[in-house]
């Protein structure tokens, strides 16, 4: 018996949503170092453990594993750490550009043995970077403990670099430590947002022995120390950012941002059209709640009073019931240029 296509008759065709774009969760650590284990064309190699990095080449005496040790040690371990190269001769800025284009994932950068003018040098390039990062550096140098006028904190304060956060420390691997918790910590569950003031390290790193004359002179210059206070208490103080911005603050507007373009991001991927109407601008500020409210969730931001001056129609006095608020410019004034080339108005959080 001859039979006839049924499509002419009905025709299902099945739309299956897309996955939202995976990237990284901003909670891996690079330790950027002078070694001959990874090559040049390589550039950054990532390990989930002590032992693969033993396995691929890095001995327990090497500066790399001591500082993975110190790292992978802290309270909530992270899951991975990226090493980056440095040539003997090589620029280590130059590195550092290479390592960004090799390998996103990696967020915090931590420079093992890099003189001061390294890290003068390293410092804007951080501030630059796309995705965000940060670095976490540590000196030894005299001068920064005696706040001597140009030594690297002083530096880098005056730069008022907001990506940089410097650290003495003279029995080494402080920045491991604390880098070790401010990425193990960063795990999106609720309240699990976190300062760095005042939280003790594992992994057997020391104590500075300094007294409160050289602390003040590095806290001045927003530098950063490991200290013993009142015998029974090793804390991390301040937290601070060479400009003198607290890293939480940094660190978690940084993941915000990107959370916000990946939002905005899935959503163009994943519709037809946004079109230019008051539709289409719903869809905008639909997709960007989800990350504010993620925000909300683990504690950055909290329902409260705006007084941070006028910013469009939001005045100071105004409660801020979720923490946040979600303005779109109006589309009856957006210029004629602006909406043929497929614009969408400003958006204001």
């Amino acid at each position: 018996m001859a039979t006839l296509s049924l499509d002419s008759v009905v025709r299902v065709n099945l739309k299956i949503q897309g996955s939202a774009t995976q990237r990284s969760s901003m909670n891996t650590a690079l330790f950027l170092s002078k070694n001959t284990v990874i090559s040049k064309s390589d550039r950054v190699k990532e390990y989930t453990s002590l032992q693969e990095m033993q396995t691929g080449g890095f001995e327990p005496s090497s500066a790399e594993y001591k500082a993975a040790a110190v790292y992978f040690a802290q309270a909530e371990k992270p899951a991975k750490v990226c090493i980056g190269m440095v040539e003997s001769a090589e620029d280590w800025g130059d590195a550092l550009k290479d390592c960004r284009l090799k390998n996103t994932d990696w967020y915090v950068m931590i420079p093992l043995a890099a003189e001061k003018a390294d890290i003068v040098k390293m410092a804007p390039l951080v501030e630059a970077f796309s995705p965000a990062a940060a670095m976490m550096y540590e000196t030894k140098d005299a001068d920064a403990k005696a706040g001597t006028t140009g030594n690297v904190f002083e530096t880098l304060k005056t730069a008022a670099y907001r990506k940089s956060m410097g650290i003495f420390s003279t029995t080494g691997n402080i920045a491991a430590a604390v880098a070790g918790y401010a990425m193990g910590a960063q795990n999106g569950s609720e309240s699990s947002a976190y300062t760095l003031f005042g939280k003790p390290l594992a992994g057997g790193v020391k104590t500075e022995d300094l007294t409160a004359e050289n602390l003040a002179a590095i806290e001045e210059d927003n530098g950063n120390a490991y200290v013993n206070r009142g015998v029974y208490y090793n804390l991390f103080e301040k937290g601070v950012m060479a400009s003198g911005v607290f890293w939480d603050e940094v660190y978690y507007l940084d993941i915000l941002s990107e959370q916000l373009i990946r939002a905005f991001m899935d959503l163009l991927q994943s519709v037809s059209k946004i079109p230019q109407t008051a539709a289409g601008m719903a869809m905008i500020q639909t997709a960007l709640v989800a990350p504010l409210e993620e925000a909300r969730t683990v504690g950055f931001i909290a329902p409260g009073v705006w007084n941070g001056g006028q910013v469009g129609n939001l005045v100071d006095g105004t409660a801020l019931a979720s923490g946040y608020n979600i303005q779109i410019g109006r589309l009856e004034d957006q210029s004629q240029a602006d909406r043929e080339a497929r614009k969408a108005p400003p958006v204001t959080i």
